[in-house]
């Protein structure tokens, strides 16, 4: 995955699952060592339906997974959700990439 980028997805439901707008949606991502290595505001996190928000990621080089924290406001509270992205090479083709040994 290193390198591509994927989209990171949030959705915001209530306990019956019914999704709802929120406020003020704000992406940060961490490194393995919580670190923030990329902070992104709401004018950038595509709203794709009633609740439901993306952004668009490339996954940089290193090692370690990924940390994506969505925050956002709902009637005055924050709400925060976090996921893992495990970082890894994918091979392309054949699945030795042109380096295989004959």
């Amino acid at each position: 995955m290193i390198g591509n980028t994927v989209a990171l997805k949030v959705k915001f439901a209530n306990e019956s699952g019914m999704l709802y707008d929120v406020t003020d949606v704000k992406l940060v991502i961490y490194n393995d060592r919580k670190k923030v290595i990329h902070e992104v505001d709401g004018d950038q996190i595509e709203k794709v339906d009633t609740g439901t928000y993306k952004y668009e990621y490339t996954i940089p080089n290193g090692s370690g997974q990924i940390y994506y924290e969505y925050q956002a406001m709902y009637q005055g509270s924050l709400i925060v959700g976090r996921r893992i992205l495990t970082r890894e090479w994918i091979l392309r083709g054949g699945g030795c990439d042109g380096l295989c040994n004959d």
